[in-house]
Formats: C-alpha cells, structure tokens, sequence
C-alpha cells in the first residue's frame, strides 16, 4: 500500500491523463448508452438489456458491441460525463430503465437485476445516477452489502427533490457513496457535506454532456449543458476511477477518506449548506 499522505497530495489534473493510470471498470446503471456517440465511442466494453419471462422474471441479453442500447439519452449523457473527467475508464452498460416498465412495478425489478449483473460484470465501480423508491430498501441493502464485501465502490445520487422520508436509494445506505449536486469552479471539486447520509457534493450545475441524436452524428450538436445529482455521481465516480487507476487497492473506506479531504475549506461547505435551504 502506497503512503497515504502522498496519496493526498495527488493533482488529479495531471493524473487525468498519466500514462501511468490503469483501466478501471465502471458499471452504469441507467438508461442503456448509444454506443455509437462520438464521446463514448470504442469506450463501451459490453452492454446488457432484460427480456421479460412469461413468469415475470428478467433475463439479461447482451447487446452487439459497439450498437445503441439507449432508451433515451440519459444514460449516454452519463457514461460521456465519466468519460470527460477520467479517460481510463470503460464502460460497462447495464439498462435497468424501460419504457415498458418505466413507472410501474417491474422497475424496482430490472434495480436490483442490474445490481447483481453489475456485481458479477468486473466492474471496481457501479454508478447510478437515478434513485429508487423508499420500498427497494430492503431489498436493495444486501446487495450494497455484498458489493462492499467484495471492494466494490457504489456511487448514487440524490434524489434532485426528495420526497418526505426519502432522498433516494441506495444514496441513503451507508455501503454506498452518495451525491449531491453543487455549483463548482472545477470539475474535480468535491465537498465533503457533513450531513449523513449524503455526504457528498460535486459538480452538477451546467456541465457538459453527449448530446444523443436519433439521426446519426452527422452536422449535429454533439453536446450540451445539463444539471442534476446524476452528472456530479458521474463526475464522483470518475474521480475515484482515476484514484483507482493509479493505486488499484484502495478500499471503499480509504476513497471516502480522499475524497473527504478533496473537500474546499469550511466557508465552501457553509456556502453548500446556505443553497440546500
């Protein structure tokens, strides 16, 4: 294990693009990622959809390399976040939305389908920058549980408006590393909130993204400016990417710690707090 005080001294700018930084996995856990965009492109290792049995039940299908898996673009504007912020990554797609489920009981379903899929994948990280209702609580928990036992880092959002009782699962479990969205000067900035659950901030105000495109990549705006809790998971995820790409062992507990102290000073902190109210 590396010292860990030199650890805390790394320039993740210059890291972003060390010749020194190994590939690291993340497991995306959204909408499914067009493959073809120019951001992503050549980034996608696999992609996987449901089927759904006649029983109910969901088998998982693995898509052709390289082809759209996208119900709409959310998904692909998170993998192009990742992506911008920590160039060693691969993407490892996993759709857990559908337009046949969107809303109704299968989505709590294809959650925790995707989990066990994004266990079992490779991935060091599984982001997932959408949250769940309150009632996939219980059954959600062991499966945070048994990636954190098996050194997988879980990166979730907050919920952009959280119900009574609920800010989003699984950002409220303690197993996983969970994010808020902030207005920061760089996009390596995280703050370190000091409020449980959600101890986290990044930035997630009018950051760049793929911009997905129905008709090909032709003559067509390949981006635009978005703002959400999903696009500072991405950019927390892509942190710990370039961190794990240069020292691969560090634990669920030492990331936390580095990006605890990644955090600006208190009056930074004050100034979070002052626009949660």
């Amino acid at each position: 294990m590396p010292d860990f005080l030199k650890i805390l001294q790394t320039d993740l700018k210059e890291l972003q693009y060390s010749s020194k930084l190994r590939k690291v996995k993340i497991a995306v856990l959204d909408t499914g990622i067009d493959a073809a965009h120019p951001f992503v492109k050549g980034r996608v290792k696999e992609s996987w959809r449901f089927d759904k049995n006649p029983d109910g039940t969901f088998v998982p299908v693995k898509v052709r390399r390289g082809c759209s898996n996208a119900i709409g673009g959310h998904g692909t504007e998170i993998a192009s976040r990742i992506l911008m912020c920590a160039p060693n990554v691969e993407i490892i797609d996993i759709r857990v939305l559908d337009l046949d489920y969107a809303g109704g009981g299968g989505l709590s379903e294809l959650v925790l389908e995707g989990f066990k899929l994004a266990i079992a994948s490779g991935a060091k990280v599984i982001n997932m920058s959408y949250t769940a209702r309150k009632s996939i609580e219980r059954r959600i928990a062991p499966l945070c549980e048994e990636a954190y036992r098996n050194h997988l880092i879980v990166v979730a959002a907050k919920r952009n408006n959280p119900l009574e009782d609920d800010l989003g699962f699984p950002a409220e479990l303690s197993s996983v590393i969970a994010v808020d969205k902030a207005d920061m000067g760089s996009i390596f900035d995280i703050l370190y909130t000091g409020v449980p659950p959600i101890e986290f901030a990044a930035n997630g105000e009018n950051v760049e993204v793929a911009q997905v495109s129905t008709s090909g990549y032709r003559n067509v705006c390949l981006s635009r400016r978005a703002t959400g809790t999903s696009y500072a998971t991405a950019t927390v995820s892509a942190v710990i990417a370039l961190f794990l790409g240069l020292y691969p062992d560090l634990k669920f507990f030492e990331l936390k710690t580095l990006l605890k102290y990644l955090s600006d000073s208190r009056n930074t902190v004050n100034k979070y707090l002052h626009q949660r109210k």
